[in-house]
């Protein structure tokens, strides 16, 4: 707007200054006739101003110096303030991508706790659900896994697991298998991120997880139905809070890395 503008930029304040110019210019030229009426000595007059004509070529020079670096110093300002822009808008974009990293883990770890809540057995016409169900078969496994190695105890620990571990599987076959690939889901989702600290979110996992819990992923891990699980296990420390009273054993324990432990 016109009200907005300064005195050196309304038109009127240029109308005068470029009548000035021309009422100037005009005096001058009828001074210098006046002054100088033949055309002689208006061309020795002239040739007074060559060296200012050189002066004026050299500051328009310098001028056109000046304007070139300040030219450039504008274009380097404004390349920083695009990369600043752009940083913020990295930073920006990585918040939201953490934000719903989060939010969908939370919705995860949600579905594990009803999915462990949702766990039921019956045994000798007792209904079991939960936490108690868990332990229960945490037993059944650590059960049948010494029962291998009492009447296997020269094989190899692996196979003590394993089989120990198959005859479990199949007398308890679907009750523990949605569980434990939800479990895996989420570690997995966790290993697919580009985090700064994954171990912050995978920590948070292992703290959702009880003793029983920690033993059936235990045995898992080593079985055919966990080698999957096992390499995540073992980068996250999953197996950290298992209490060493649980797995008595140290040459099933050994089957595992020691990064598996923290």
């Amino acid at each position: 707007m016109d009200n907005d503008r300064s005195g050196f930029e309304s038109p009127r304040t240029f109308g005068f200054i470029a009548l000035g110019a021309v009422v100037v210019g005009c005096a001058l030229w009828g001074w210098i006739v006046w002054a100088y009426p033949t055309l002689n000595e208006r061309a020795q007059f002239g040739n007074l101003f060559g060296g200012i004509n050189t002066l004026f070529a050299a500051l328009a020079f310098a001028a056109l110096t000046v304007t070139l670096l300040l030219q450039q110093r504008a274009l380097e300002l404004q390349r920083s303030q695009l990369a600043e822009q752009h940083r913020e808008v990295e930073e920006q974009n990585r918040r939201i991508a953490l934000q719903a990293f989060e939010s969908m883990l939370f919705q995860l770890l949600s579905l594990h706790h009803d999915i462990a809540s949702g766990v039921h057995i019956k045994r000798s016409q007792k209904d079991m659900n939960g936490r108690e169900a868990l332990r229960t078969l945490a037993d059944e496994a650590q059960g049948d896994v010494a029962n291998y190695l009492r009447d296997h105890q020269k094989s190899p620990a692996m196979e003590v697991v394993q089989q120990g571990y198959e005859r479990f599987h199949q007398r308890s076959r679907g009750e523990l298998d949605h569980y434990f690939r939800n479990l895996y889901h989420i570690i997995k989702f966790i290993d697919g991120r580009s985090l700064s600290d994954p171990r912050r979110y995978s920590s948070l996992v292992r703290a959702q997880l009880s003793p029983a819990e920690l033993i059936l992923l235990f045995y898992n891990g080593l079985s055919p139905y966990g080698e999957k699980f096992k390499p995540l296990m073992e980068k996250y420390a999953l197996l950290e809070p298992l209490p060493e009273s649980e797995i008595q054993q140290p040459e099933l324990k050994a089957l595992y890395l020691l990064s598996a432990y923290g």
